[in-house]
């Protein structure tokens, strides 16, 4: 597999010369490839409505080896961004360092980013009574409203905040079968570490999407972490913003691929 192969390219290739379940197979992929990447051979089958066989012939067609083949392209795909050609004159400006910035964060950490753990961070979601998501910070509080939305639009019920005073009050009334969910880019985030060491104390399930440094990570039952390493300063506060919306959105794509099973 260490040829690099373009899976769309191919797909839109021998697109007249697909069976109808190739055709099914092929639209989904060229529409969730990112989703397709990190999902199970068995979770695909599913999503798409066709047998695991048909998944695997599918990824025969297009010349690989098999179904992991397929996936380990597609996710090269993300993992390979390239510069555009852009103009010398612009070569140091504002764009190109505020690009640079965002591509360098995103290879950082979704590179690494666990499959399992996403599965166990929407389930915790799936099984929680009331979701919490509490921020310590303006890009923290924005990114927890729009997880509030997109959560709440497939039927969880979801409270946010970002100042102490209203997370201490959330508090009182947390449940067993509650979960808080933290989201943090700094180190230290005192009014987090405060009201998820009181979830504990409860019985919640607590999870974090927070720097790997962040005393949170011993904390929570399950931690997304954010490697901060190698950003400029400059623009960090905007690419740790795309990264943690990032992260929510493979947490969205996991939740909704389980209930198109349904």
């Amino acid at each position: 597999m260490e040829n690099k192969v373009d899976v769309v390219s191919q797909i839109f290739k021998s697109h007249d010369n697909f069976s109808d379940v190739e055709l099914k197979i092929a639209q989904f992929i060229s529409e969730n490839p990112r989703l397709v990447a990190i999902s199970s051979i068995s979770k695909l089958s599913k999503m798409i409505g066709v047998s695991t066989a048909s998944v695997s012939r599918f990824a025969k067609v297009l010349g690989l080896e098999n179904i992991r083949e397929l996936k380990f392209h597609l996710a090269q795909s993300f993992n390979s961004v390239e510069m555009p050609v852009v103009d010398q004159r612009l070569a140091t400006s504002g764009y190109n360092l505020i690009y640079e910035s965002l591509s360098t964060i995103l290879l950082n950490n979704v590179t690494t980013l666990s499959g399992s753990h996403i599965t166990i961070f929407s389930n915790f979601i799936e099984e929680a009574e009331t979701i919490y998501i509490f921020g310590s910070d303006a890009i923290t509080r924005h990114c927890a409203e729009d997880a509030k939305f997109r959560l709440t639009l497939l039927g969880n019920v979801v409270l946010t905040a970002d100042s102490p005073e209203l997370m201490r009050a959330y508090s009182n009334n947390f449940r067993p079968n509650d979960l808080v969910i933290s989201l943090d880019i700094s180190q230290q985030p005192e009014q987090l570490i405060e009201v998820t060491a009181k979830a504990k104390q409860v019985g919640c399930r607590a999870a974090a999407i927070t720097s790997q440094l962040s005393d949170l990570t011993n904390l929570s039952d399950m931690v997304l972490a954010i490697n901060t390493q190698d950003i400029n300063g400059k623009f960090k506060s905007n690419a740790l913003r795309h990264l943690l919306l990032t992260y929510i959105d493979a947490i969205e794509l996991e939740l909704l691929s389980r209930q198109a099973t349904i």
